[in-house]
């Protein structure tokens, strides 16, 4: 069938090109899709929280760092803060070291460790359960009858469990003396607390409950 010039202005699907034209001139106008600014603010990063640790006085301080009293912020207690004062590569190390060795430990009678990582300025850190209390050389010094120096005596035999605790784990403490070993108080009782594990060392292999009398010998050898 024939088709008249009529035919095709009214086909609306075809294009007629006039002269000066060019059939490029007829592709679809796609309008540019904006996203509404709720969905845009959406797609930006969620902003950093803050720091979740606020330090507050020092406890302590030593040669390799120091303890402060700090504010845990995000679970609104007061915890115990050990951050690192030398910075060299092979004080780090003995830092991160300490950090891991003690976090491997879980005793009634050995702090526990709560959170570690670093601070704002990069300083590593670790945190633990803070304990008040008064070290067993303390304690040993103003006891001045034989019936209170033989009320320290389970004080004494508790941290002898931490450490064969430790032991067990392969983690020699290298450094157990009176004034690391805090005796605190917890509902009410008296519980000796073995601190400091900063020149602790950890064996390679893991000690059993056969080898531990056999390696124990060879450390202290």
């Amino acid at each position: 069938m024939a088709r008249n010039d009529d035919d095709t202005a009214e086909d609306p699907h075809t294009i007629q090109v006039r002269p000066g034209q060019h059939p490029d001139d007829f592709a679809p106008n796609h309008a540019t899709i904006q996203a509404p600014r709720e969905s845009i603010a959406s797609m930006q990063p969620p902003s950093m929280p803050g720091p979740r640790y606020e330090l507050l006085d020092e406890i302590a301080r030593g040669g390799m760092g120091r303890v402060v009293n700090a504010n845990d912020t995000r679970l609104g207690r007061i915890v115990a803060l050990k951050e690192a004062l030398a910075l060299d590569a092979d004080s780090l190390h003995r830092f991160d070291r300490e950090t891991q060795i003690t976090a491997r430990l879980e005793h009634p009678s050995i702090v526990p460790v709560h959170d570690a990582g670093k601070l704002a300025d990069g300083t590593p850190f670790y945190v633990m359960r803070k304990i008040g209390g008064r070290p067993l050389e303390k304690l040993v010094a103003t006891a001045g009858t034989l019936n209170e120096r033989l009320a320290l005596i389970p004080h004494i035999v508790a941290a002898a469990h931490a450490v064969a605790h430790a032991h067990e784990r392969g983690i020699i403490h290298r450094d157990i003396k009176p004034s690391n070993i805090l005796v605190s108080h917890q509902n009410g009782r008296p519980v000796p607390k073995i601190i400091d594990f900063g020149i602790a060392k950890a064996s390679e292999v893991r000690l059993t409950d056969k080898t531990l009398f056999t390696a124990f010998e060879q450390f202290i050898g």
